[in-house]
């Protein structure tokens, strides 16, 4: 990215290169999960718009990754705003049913920078469960309870038939595993685009 902004010579054609299948991807998706036409000149102009994009208004969108996540995802949040983008102009997706739509709901109505941070938090949550799967029935149990049933640690201590002092050196546990997993999807999905 460095070398992008710099506009290094070679460097604009190997970022291309290397997310160029992770993009397509993304805009057919995309589309195919709104209901949208996914006819290949449909694909290649969206691919194309994504990428024309990053370096709109001297490289503003590739000025803005910050690093807080990788480059593969945060690209494939730029793409999906630019599909989302598109599609609203033609008015030509399917509504999205609200009890599928989670968080999306709320980012497809904000096209400010709060939109594509909502984006990231929703892709990164699909890391996350996959991340989640990689652990121990044990771990995933604790980390619900604690995370999504919101449940106090004498609670938990009490379902487990543990001491409430223990719940804390599981979850710090469990957390560590969580984010070593985490790394692991990641460093796959980075891989995986490349």
């Amino acid at each position: 990215m460095a070398r992008c902004l710099e506009r290094a010579p070679g460097a604009w054609d190997e970022l291309v290169d290397r997310y160029s299948r992770l993009i397509f991807g993304v805009v057919y998706e995309t589309l195919r999960r709104h209901g949208a036409s996914c006819a290949p000149d449909q694909v290649d102009e969206l691919f194309h718009a994504t990428f024309l994009a990053l370096i709109d208004r001297d490289q503003r969108r590739l000025r803005h990754w910050g690093g807080r996540c990788s480059l593969a995802s945060w690209l494939r949040v730029v793409t999906v705003s630019v599909v989302i983008d598109a599609l609203r102009k033609r008015r030509a997706f399917a509504p999205i049913p609200e009890e599928d739509a989670g968080p999306v709901i709320d980012a497809l109505v904000d096209p400010g920078d709060a939109a594509q941070e909502r984006l990231l938090a929703f892709e990164r949550g699909g890391a996350v469960r996959r991340a989640m799967r990689r652990l121990s029935e044990t771990d995933q149990a604790l980390l619900t309870m604690l995370f999504v049933d919101d449940l106090a640690p004498g609670a938990i201590a009490e379902r487990l038939g543990i001491l409430p002092g223990a719940v804390y050196t599981r979850k710090n546990r469990a957390l560590a595993r969580l984010r070593d997993a985490l790394a692991a999807v990641e460093d796959e999905d980075e891989r995986g685009s490349g």
